[in-house]
């Protein structure tokens, strides 16, 4: 009992000096000195003037609306610039145009002269068959009087038959003279002997002479329609630049 009445002493007179102790601070009465940390330090070494960034930007905004958007002359300029853009894509394309234009006349006029020289070289075909047959004819019928002629006095008697085939144009010749030029001398030059053997070959050559008439016609027709179509092709093209040149202008 007494060594508990003396711990509890000794306790109470511990415990008030402890108290004054943790309540007298001196470095408390003394200013704390906080160093500057690394931040701060970037900072002010960035910004060591210490200006105001954001109003200046704010300022340089403002400014920038005040000349542009608020500003007649800038949307002049704007407009006019515009239009320049929008004309040099139009000439652009108005070449492109004329370009492709250009190349499908060249092809259409190629093919006109093409198909133009193609008639022409058939109808010149069609021509030297034609005067090739009529020549054979003359010859065969020449060939026939003069085997079909015994006396001289038969020759004297009939010389416009043998005129006749000499006569005959190859070129302009239509088939109905042939016709009657071949049926006229089968009837005042060959002798009634021969007359079987030429109404033989009558239907075969006059059949070679129709067909040769025919395709000549047609090529004369065929290279008269692509003449015109080419001189149509021609007028066309010289029309199509100058509306060109006065849009470009």
């Amino acid at each position: 009992m007494k060594f508990l009445a003396a711990l509890l002493l000794i306790m109470a007179s511990w415990l008030p000096a402890t108290s004054q102790r943790s309540s007298y601070d001196p470095a408390a009465k003394q200013p704390s000195k906080q160093g500057d940390g690394f931040v701060d330090f970037a900072l002010k070494q960035v910004n060591s003037q210490n200006k105001d960034y954001g109003c200046q930007i704010d300022d340089a905004r403002k400014l920038l609306v005040d000349q542009t958007v608020k500003s007649i002359t800038s949307w002049a300029v704007l407009v006019s610039l515009s239009f320049l853009v929008l004309s040099f894509f139009l000439l652009l394309h108005q070449h492109r145009e004329r370009n492709h234009r250009e190349i499908i006349a060249a092809g259409l006029l190629t093919q006109y002269h093409n198909a133009l020289t193609e008639a022409r070289s058939q109808a010149e075909e069609a021509i030297r068959r034609y005067n090739a047959l009529v020549n054979r004819i003359n010859s065969t019928t020449e060939a026939r009087q003069r085997a079909a002629s015994p006396s001289p006095e038969h020759a004297q008697v009939d010389p416009t038959g043998m005129s006749l085939p000499r006569q005959i144009k190859p070129q302009s010749a239509p088939v109905s003279q042939a016709k009657e030029g071949n049926r006229s001398k089968g009837n005042n030059t060959v002798s009634p002997e021969s007359k079987p053997q030429k109404r033989e070959a009558e239907p075969d050559l006059i059949a070679q002479i129709s067909t040769l008439q025919q395709q000549l016609n047609a090529s004369h027709e065929r290279e008269k329609n692509l003449q015109k179509e080419l001189t149509k092709a021609q007028r066309r093209a010289p029309t199509i630049q100058p509306k060109e040149t006065n849009i470009a202008g």
